[in-house]
């Protein structure tokens, strides 16, 4: 039983503990200080003679019973121990002890007292220099809203005059386009009439020339009737791609609407998402006060609980305090964070009502910048629409031009027909009077030439005869009556010789003449047909190619016909647009200055209720921070103290180890020497040289290596020697190391108060 008892170092250890108590207490505010009286000294004697008696029945009552069931062993132990307790707590010792107890409460006072007054001073002065601080910060915070609010005017100014400039511009922009528009619908009236007038006057032209011209344009009707064939498949083709076209058109506008759709959409989404950061936030807050409400709630539910008990002690009623005192700071320093947030949560919230403002001015004016290239395009499409008319308005220009000369080339050509037809006609007549000409000189020749074979045939018989009378002649041998006869007839003989020789010159110079004659008419009318063959097909050439021409032409007419349609189509379409554009631009104007009002109206609101609120969190900051300053002296003060009774720890828990030390090797040394009777008992048994032949070879330490060998005398001896040598050798080297140890951790503990007490006061 003796062992369980307790010892007279805890009892002490118990009473500093109680003596210390007070110290582990927190910091008190200086309210508590300022009503509390400095306690009585003979009290707190009083109390401890109460308790030391108390003290001394308990160790009477423990000693009886030790005496009563404890064995010898045990209370051989245990007696000087508690002899030396009793000698401790005598008469004069214990009054010793409550003097010095007393003078050094006197002391603690005095120093809490001085402190007390310096710390007041300090906190004087603190205050002063806070209140400076807030009243600068106030001066800063005020000048600062009022340059915000000045600047949002300035803002609000400028985006009015912005609105002014670009209604101004629009308004004039509008009246230059329906200018334009109706000096354009001017222009094609008068274009349209022109066309209708020389649309008669080439349609009576036309029809004038299809009069004339039918004999010689049959064949090329056929190629026509196959061509508008074609024209017509080309205009349904035409019509089936503007019928696209216009779908196309159509199916663009919902896509147009729709992203328009989609950018309210956005914003709203914008909106909604900055709503819900808001409650968020309001609930981060919400969640924030709840739990504080709820930490305060247990708190004063326990404090309840704790009156209802019953009586407190003075110690409680400290912690009590401080324990409200702990949550009403904790409840100030969720306030202001609280209070923090909340302002942030403002400022960014403004943030974003001015970036989705700013947002939407962007988005007016991409609006705005949009309907203004909408209508430079439109404007360019109506210039490039007058271009396209002045073209076709040239084109048809051109077209009469072509026309008038393609009229007059076929007036001409129809002279010129008609004067060939006569020459023709001519040529043949007198190609007809070659003809019979020479069908007489034909004729004549035939005669002639029948002529002139009967007079060769006469002169072949006269020759015959003129032969057959000089034979007889030559017979009869006559004289000079031959000689004359044959002289008369010589010289008619030359005669006709001589006429014959005339008849067949001029025979064969009129054949000479005839061959000339036909071969050069022969030639005329080689020539004169190839001329007229090939003037006949250049004019059937030319007459293509005016019926090329004007079918080009009709077509192209058409074509312009169209297209002056679909511009009159779009035109009234680019008029029906601008119409709604200018009702939508008026809507939005609307719309934006009522959004305007409306929000600078909110907004105006808000920051009133913010600036209210700003002072409100301004003011409780304030005394929060007065509160938050006493309490951060007060942890200053209580760090500090912690710090001293944390070194006082540090010493007692280093005298109590130190003292635990020397029992356990006063243990140690008991346990080796009953260790060293019994293994002496052992070996003189011979039970030791059984248990080493069961074991076999002993266990040599690392020790043994190192002393010399020295020759065995008798096992007895060395055995004893060898276990007195090493035991106490390794027990003390096990010790040290159990100090070495201590030690060390005791260090750390210490370096680790002191990082805690130095992070506290910084």
């Amino acid at each position: 039983m003796a062992a369980f008892l307790n010892k007279p170092d805890d009892f002490a250890n118990s009473v500093q503990s109680k003596m210390s108590q007070p110290q582990h207490t927190e910091l008190l505010p200086p309210s508590m200080f300022q009503s509390t009286k400095p306690p009585d000294p003979w009290k707190d004697l009083a109390k401890v003679s109460q308790e030391i008696l108390e003290l001394r029945k308990e160790t009477e009552n423990l000693r009886n019973k030790d005496n009563a069931g404890a064995p010898s062993t045990q209370s051989h132990i245990k007696e000087p121990v508690d002899a030396n307790y009793f000698h401790r707590y005598t008469g004069p010792e214990e009054f010793k002890y409550a003097n010095e107890l007393i003078s050094r409460q006197s002391k603690e006072i005095l120093d809490l007292k001085n402190e007390i007054q310096r710390l007041t001073d300090k906190h004087r002065l603190e205050i002063r220099t806070t209140e400076d601080q807030l009243v600068e910060k106030e001066r800063y915070y005020t000048s600062r809203l009022t340059s915000l609010e000045n600047m949002l005017q300035r803002k609000e100014e400028n985006y009015d005059q912005e609105i002014d400039r670009l209604s101004f511009e629009h308004e004039k922009t509008t009246e230059a386009m329906t200018e334009r528009i109706n000096n354009l619908t001017e222009e094609l009236h008068q274009l349209k009439i022109e066309r209708r007038e020389r649309e008669e006057e080439l349609t009576t032209k036309l029809k004038s020339y299809e009069d004339k011209s039918k004999s010689t344009v049959e064949q090329l009707k056929d190629n026509l009737r196959e061509k508008e064939k074609d024209n017509s498949s080309l205009i349904k083709q035409v019509q089936q791609l503007k019928s696209y076209i216009g779908e196309t058109e159509k199916s663009h506008r919902p896509t147009e609407v729709w992203r328009k759709e989609n950018d309210t959409l956005s914003n709203k989404l914008q909106i909604c998402e900055a709503d819900r950061e808001n409650l968020r936030s309001t609930i981060d807050l919400l969640n924030v006060r709840l739990t504080a409400m709820g930490e305060i709630l247990a708190v004063q539910e326990a404090e309840i609980s704790k009156s209802k008990l019953g009586v407190i002690d003075k110690k409680n009623l400290e912690n009590i305090l401080l324990t409200r005192w702990r949550e009403k700071v904790f409840a100030l320093m969720v306030q202001n964070k609280s209070s923090e947030i909340y302002v942030k949560k403002n400022v960014d919230n403004w943030k974003e009502k001015y970036l989705s403002l700013q947002s939407q001015l962007q988005s007016s004016e991409r609006q705005t910048e949009i309907l203004q290239h909408q209508i430079s395009e439109k404007t360019a499409q109506i210039n490039l629409e007058k271009i396209n008319s002045k073209k076709a308005l040239e084109e048809l220009a051109q077209t009469q031009q072509v026309a008038v000369t393609l009229d007059n080339q076929m007036i001409e050509n129809t002279n010129h027909f008609q004067l060939l037809k006569s020459v023709s006609e001519s040529v043949d007549n007198h190609v007809a009077d070659t003809v019979k000409k020479i069908s007489s000189s034909l004729s004549m020749l035939k005669s002639y030439g029948e002529r002139i074979s009967f007079a060769s045939s006469r002169v072949d018989l006269l020759q015959g005869q003129m032969a057959r009378k000089d034979a007889l002649l030559k017979l009869e041998g006559k004289g000079e009556v031959k000689d004359k006869e044959i002289d008369m007839d010589t010289t008619t003989s030359d005669h006709i010789l001589v006429e014959l020789e005339k008849v067949t010159r001029e025979r064969d110079f009129v054949t000479n003449q005839l061959k000339q004659v036909s071969e050069t008419l022969n030639d005329k009318i080689l020539e004169n047909k190839q001329q007229y063959e090939n003037e006949i097909i250049t004019l059937k050439k030319t007459v293509e190619d005016l019926e090329i021409c004007l079918q080009n032409k009709t077509q192209a007419f058409e074509n312009l016909s169209e297209r002056l349609e679909d511009r009159e189509l779009e035109r009234e379409e680019m008029n029906e647009r601008l119409e709604s554009l200018s009702k939508e631009l008026g809507r939005q104007k609307n719309m934006m200055e009522q959004a305007i009002e409306d929000q600078k109206i909110a907004d105006e609101e808000t920051m009133r209720q913010e600036i209210v609120e700003l002072e409100k969190q301004v003011n409780q900051a304030r005394r929060e921070q007065t509160k938050a300053v006493v309490a951060l002296r007060h942890i200053e003060r209580q760090s500090l103290r912690e710090k001293e009774r944390l070194n006082e720890q540090i010493k007692l828990s280093d005298s109590h180890y130190n003292k635990q030390i020397e029992r356990l090797q006063e243990q140690l040394k008991s346990i080796e020497k009953e260790r060293n009777i019994m293994m002496a008992t052992l070996r003189q048994e011979g039970l030791m040289s059984k248990v080493k032949q069961d074991r076999g070879e002993p266990i040599i330490f690392v020790e043994n290596y190192k002393q010399p060998e020295e020759p065995m005398k008798s096992q007895k001896q060395e055995n004893i020697v060898t276990e007195d040598t090493v035991q106490p050798k390794s027990n003390t080297e096990a010790v040290s190391d159990v100090i070495e140890d201590l030690k060390s951790l005791v260090a750390v503990v210490v370096d680790d108060n002191n990082s805690d007490s130095d992070d506290s006061m910084s």
